[in-house]
């Protein structure tokens, strides 16, 4: 599954830049190792008759480099994981797990280099056999590879007005058979107003984005792309400090027609509300005209002592690239009483801190499969929680609709979960999950839940251990058919 040459050269994309942002006094090298140990009564998440159980071994040595400096910041989290079957050893193979990221400022801040790379595993499609982490043998894993780099340009005229300028180059790539290597461009321009207009802000905004395999003309041979270009002006009026509107229209335009996609273009509106009665409470309303539809944009946050409170609707174009880096899918850790989502693929947080082990796996608006294509996706997400002096309860909501520009085919993914964590003593915590979902895909559907309880103690203050109780159950799948697995697992993760 593994792929050295391509992991590295993402990987030495970062590593080319590091040395510019920090100093190395800056700089901190952590080497870190995962061991873990795991029966499970359905490797494979076969139909019941046909499930054969295994103990697998997992070892994961990798590190942790992070530097800070003048001039800007990085972080590179790196391992190597290998998994070893009882039950068949030729089933044993390494996974490369890489995250890395740079962002660093140079001229008094006037130029920006950014940059990023990931490689992981997710699941080819959500109709496959889904399991709860990427050491089941089903054949739906996929390794998947990204990176970006980004230069940018920021000039000021005074209070009157500031220019930014930015260009995204990405790669992604994918051993998955429905998605093939993709090299993406993405030009962003923008003239807002300066501090001089507080009450009526504005702001004038070019996008030009080409992404996707490409497709070959049978006329010509030549390989074009979808390219999407989109203008946009938007005027402000601030009502009061806690109060603002504004009204953006702009243009769409793309060449979806002359490479089979569908075109979503033509012109758009959208008229928006933000309110902020106190720094913890924000309600962001949009409603308008997109996409040959009516398009609408929720952002409302909420917090108080004990409860905090998210729900967000977005409509967007969806690349590839997007798509890979998981941008609409990611795991939700529990790191010292706080919930913190990281990108499906990408490595958790710091495994001491967090214990390496999701409270919520792969959600909650996970793609329902890897394609290369650019979709029109709506997505809902939403998130409550409680918090105790000893435990923190939280609910998660996920839906999500993408529409193909290629096919005009949809897909659809719902996904509820929650979990209660309680903190035991300081050392000590244990969390009780609980999560239900549901894939649509060409008139195929899967239903599939899965209960999880992990017991984490802190051992040192390098070492953090695991033990994890896990059943998940699909009870209808067009591609799988009804399956099940339960599964134990005991995790140390280390670092030096």
């Amino acid at each position: 599954m593994a792929n050295t040459p391509r992991s590295s050269r993402h990987a030495l994309l970062l590593a080319c830049l590091l040395p510019i942002t920090a100093s190395a006094a800056g700089w901190k090298f952590t080497p870190t190792l995962s061991l873990d140990e795991r029966f499970t009564d359905n490797v494979a998440l076969s139909a019941s008759r046909e499930a054969e159980s295994s103990f697998i071994t997992e070892v994961r040595p990798g590190f942790r480099w992070t530097g800070e400096g003048a001039r800007g910041r990085f972080s590179v989290d790196y391992g190597l994981q290998g998994l070893i079957y009882s039950h068949d050893s030729d089933a044993n193979t390494t996974n490369h797990q890489l995250g890395a990221s740079l962002n660093s400022r140079w001229l008094d801040e006037r130029l920006s280099l950014d940059a990023d790379a990931r490689v992981g595993q997710r699941n080819r499609s959500l109709l496959g056999a889904v399991g709860g982490g990427n050491y089941n043998t089903s054949g739906n894993l996929a390794e998947t590879r990204s990176a970006s780099i980004t230069p940018g340009w920021k000039s000021r005229f005074g209070d009157a007005a500031m220019l930014e300028a930015r260009w995204r180059m990405t790669y992604s790539d994918s051993d998955s058979e429905n998605m093939e290597a993709s090299v993406g461009h993405a030009v962003n321009l923008m003239l807002g107003s300066g501090t001089r207009f507080r009450k009526t802000p504005w702001q004038i905004g070019y996008a030009l984005n080409r992404s996707g395999k490409g497709r070959v003309d049978a006329d010509t041979g030549e390989r074009k792309y979808f390219q999407n270009e989109s203008l946009s002006a938007r005027v402000g009026y601030l009502q009061s400090h806690k109060v603002w509107h504004k009204l953006t229209v702009g243009y769409d335009r793309n060449n979806g027609d002359d490479i089979g996609s569908g075109r979503v273009d033509g012109t758009w509106w959208t008229l928006g509300t933000q309110w902020s009665p106190t720094t913890r409470t924000t309600l962001n309303l949009e409603a308008g005209r997109r996409y040959g539809g009516n398009t609408y944009g929720i952002d409302f946050s909420h917090r108080t002592r004990k409860t905090a409170w998210t729900l967000r609707y977005v409509e967007a174009l969806v690349d590839q690239y997007s798509q890979i880096t998981g941008s609409d899918a990611f795991d939700i850790y529990l790191c010292d009483g706080v919930l913190v989502p990281a990108p499906v693929g990408s490595p958790p947080p710091d495994p001491v801190a967090c214990g390496a082990t999701p409270v919520l796996p792969a959600g909650p608006n996970a793609s329902t499969s890897l394609v290369s294509d650019t979709s029109l996706s709506q997505n809902w997400y939403g998130t409550a929680s409680y918090k105790t002096a000893k435990s923190l309860f939280s609910l998660n909501l996920g839906k999500s609709r993408r529409q193909f520009l290629s096919s005009g085919e949809t897909d659809d993914h719902l996904r509820l979960g929650g979990n209660w964590s309680f903190r035991a003593s300081p050392r000590v915590t244990s969390t009780l999950s609980l999560s239900t979902s549901r894939a649509e895909s060409n008139d195929r559907d899967s239903r599939d839940w899965s209960l999880a309880w992990a017991l984490s103690r802190q051992i040192s203050r390098a070492s953090t251990g695991v033990v994890e109780v896990r059943r998940i159950e699909r009870s209808s799948g067009g591609e799988t058919g009804p399956y099940s697995e339960n599964s134990v697992s005991a995790r140390v993760n280390m670092s030096f």
